[in-house]
């Protein structure tokens, strides 16, 4: 290779690799801004992440898909699920046919927000079928993305649980539980949502003392992560006071209930993607706009 070529080969590859950080970048400030509750600082973010996407199409065709799923996430979140479905079928529709592992993770995303989206317009059979190819997809990946796979579970079971398929749910948020050596710190709340998720469909079977240990564990670590007066807490306080009424142990849980009384005016906007719980997909528990 004449030495121009080299030189010019390489100032491209240094410039691609320059591109795909800058596009990380981008996706980690709209995640920042997302996780603050600015939106449209969020969106901003992803929309110059999406053009600088489409500029690298041909050298990274995993980009554009990836952020469209993210785009998607924040749609949902923030009530706008036209527009969500949009951007999931568009990143969809991006995906090629070589499978591949990362190729994988970004179908799975979009499948797991396509879900929600058809579970939010009724469309529960196509809703369970997205999210099932989205358990399958990562499933295979369980060791190396331990936090997405446990996601996906939680969001899976809860749907399970709305479908009044308690037996199957409780296997899905107990396999979210045995991933708990492998998940880090910050993947708490993933944890959290299982012991609920678990609690609740025990409770709705009448196993209300082997539901308590897991309602205790999931108000412990929330009331860790987010403090005692957070709008989080509500749906688990909630749900732990029939609990504990169920158990005659009436002083606790009339306090439980006057807390998530007062907490349920502290509701904040939106709903998270990564905080789709047992509670949430309940249409009766969904916030108004």
């Amino acid at each position: 290779m004449p030495k121009r070529y080299g030189i010019f080969f390489t100032t491209a590859i240094f410039l691609l690799a320059g591109d795909r950080e800058e596009w990380a970048l981008l996706l980690r400030q709209a995640s920042t801004h997302r996780d603050r509750g600015s939106f449209a600082e969020s969106l901003a973010k992803l929309h110059k992440a999406q053009v600088l996407a489409e500029r690298l199409v041909r050298e990274e065709p995993l980009l554009l898909p990836a952020t469209y799923a993210h785009l998607g996430a924040l749609y949902l979140e923030w009530r706008r699920p036209k527009d969500a479905e949009t951007a999931c079928r568009n990143g969809l529709a991006r995906l090629d046919d070589r499978r591949r592992p990362a190729l994988d993770a970004v179908e799975a995303h979009l499948q797991q927000t396509c879900g929600l989206i058809l579970f939010h317009n009724g469309q529960e059979r196509d809703a369970q079928d997205a999210l099932l190819r989205a358990v399958a997809l990562l499933r295979p990946q369980a060791a190396s993305i331990p936090a997405k796979f446990a996601n996906v579970l939680v969001v899976h079971g809860s749907l399970l649980h709305w479908l009044n398929r308690d037996g199957e749910a409780q296997a899905s948020f107990d396999e979210v539980l045995s991933l708990a050596p492998r998940l880090r710190e910050k993947d708490e709340y993933l944890l959290a949502l299982a012991h609920e998720g678990r609690a609740v469909t025990l409770a709705t079977r009448g196993r209300h003392a082997e539901a308590q240990p897991d309602f205790e564990r999931a108000l412990h670590v929330m009331e860790r992560l987010f403090g005692r007066s957070h709008f989080r807490l509500a749906p688990c306080l909630t749900a732990f006071a029939s609990t504990l009424r169920a158990l005659k142990q009436v002083s606790r849980a009339k306090e439980l209930e006057t807390r998530a009384r007062s907490l349920h005016q502290k509701e904040g906007k939106g709903w998270s993607e990564m905080s789709i719980d047992i509670h949430s997909l309940n249409p009766k528990n969904r916030r108004k706009k």
